[in-house]
């Protein structure tokens, strides 16, 4: 079953698998896309992709597929936007917090027994910063580390 995991209480978080359950964590930024776009354009996407995932997976009421494991945490909806700071309404984070915040929530998912976890990157920045704190710097468990050599 494909649950928001914010809408889970602690008891409920407890009876999840964690061990079979995939924790989806949607990446969005709040920045410009010229005059035709709005600036949360990439959680827009990013809340699109996570229905449009679940709608795939969950299949038909009398599907197999209908009972997949996963839980989509909230988007997060400021990224490493340093590129467009200068434009009015955009909003970036430096370097070291986005990792940093990237990093304490795979820990914090870790420490609570979460085994699988996907990034669905929607702002291309975010694909950079999320490599480097999941691939390079070898201090999450083997199974969590990215292979540098898929983001070249």
């Amino acid at each position: 079953m494909i649950r928001n995991y914010r809408d889970l209480t602690r008891l409920e978080m407890e009876q999840v698998n964690k061990d079979e359950t995939i924790v989806l964590i949607p990446l969005g930024a709040l920045e410009q896309h010229g005059n035709q776009a709005p600036l949360g354009t990439d959680d827009i996407i990013a809340e699109a992709m996570t229905d449009y995932i679940r709608r795939e997976l969950e299949g038909e009421p009398s599907s197999e597929d209908s009972d997949f494991p996963m839980l989509v945490f909230p988007v997060i909806p400021v990224g490493l936007s340093t590129e467009h700071r200068n434009f009015c309404g955009s909003i970036t984070l430096k370097p070291d917090t986005y990792y940093h915040m990237l990093y304490d929530i795979s820990t914090s998912l870790v420490h609570h027994g979460f085994k699988k976890l996907a990034f669905l990157v929607c702002m291309a920045f975010s694909l950079v910063m999320m490599a480097i704190a999941l691939g390079i710097t070898g201090n999450l468990p083997r199974w969590l580390r990215a292979d540098p050599a898929i983001w070249q």
